[in-house]
């Protein structure tokens, strides 16, 4: 029988989309899977926007859509980069979960890390409970972080509290840390200039748990953080719902 012949692709193993300021220099390497020490060559597609040398340092020289890639016995791999201009002195830093790179994710624990190493905004990620309490949690099910198959919905605030992360950054630094509510975060920034992005992740926002909108509301007010917070969700009905019931907030 004939041995089936293998391709070999070069990739950059990253996110095709990628994004640079004017004058930044950033490297990327791409590698062949399967093979060791074969030669990847690069080139800018647009060198007037972007360019790149032989070690796969991109160095953004003007505002645009750039375009670099990796190129191997005729096949390639290919980078997006959007380049803008960041005007020098601002700086508006969200923590994604927290700081969870030093933390379990969505916790108390990362969200005081953020305030205290200074980042301005927290991305805060609501869901409602069985019991109409609202917490901080990302995904659809329990499964990744507590390896549970149960949905926040499904359980209570005091069950939740007593589920164990499973996954998560620095796990046995934080012991005992549990799934945190709406409410605790506002208590942690209620003495410090940190703003919220509150994104509606639950879908029943727009259903079952629309009530819920205007406990987030008099939350918010209850904290005086009307001016400290973005409200935001990916679905059209939850905003909706959102005006419907409390007006355009």
């Amino acid at each position: 029988m004939e041995k089936e012949k293998v391709i070999y692709y070069p990739s950059f193993h990253t996110d095709y989309h990628q994004n640079m300021n004017v004058g930044e220099t950033k490297q990327f390497i791409a590698t062949v899977e399967g093979k060791e020490n074969v030669t990847v060559t690069y080139v800018s597609d647009t060198p007037d926007i972007c360019s790149i040398d032989d070690q796969g340092n991109v160095t953004a020289l003007k505002e645009g859509e750039g375009y670099i890639a990796a190129e191997m016995m005729g096949k390639r791999a290919r980078l997006n980069i959007n380049i803008v201009t960041i005007e020098k002195g601002i700086k508006k830093f969200i923590a994604h979960k927290g700081l969870s790179g030093l933390a379990p994710e969505n916790t108390v624990e990362a969200f005081k890390l953020a305030i205290d190493n200074d980042l301005e905004y927290l991305e805060v990620m609501l869901q409602v409970t069985r019991d109409q309490k609202i917490v901080v949690f990302s995904d659809d099910t329990l499964r990744r972080v507590f390896a549970d198959y149960h949905s926040v919905g499904e359980m209570a605030l005091k069950d939740l509290k007593l589920l164990e992360f499973q996954t998560g950054n620095h796990l046995d630094e934080y012991p005992g840390v549990c799934i945190a509510t709406l409410e605790e975060v506002m208590e942690l920034v209620k003495d410090t200039n940190v703003g919220l992005e509150l994104i509606l992740k639950d879908a029943t926002f727009a259903s079952i748990n629309m009530n819920c909108l205007n406990d987030i509301v008099d939350m918010i007010k209850k904290y005086h953080m009307e001016d400290r917070v973005v409200l935001a969700s990916e679905n059209k009905y939850t905003i909706e719902a959102f005006k419907r019931v409390t007006g355009a907030y």
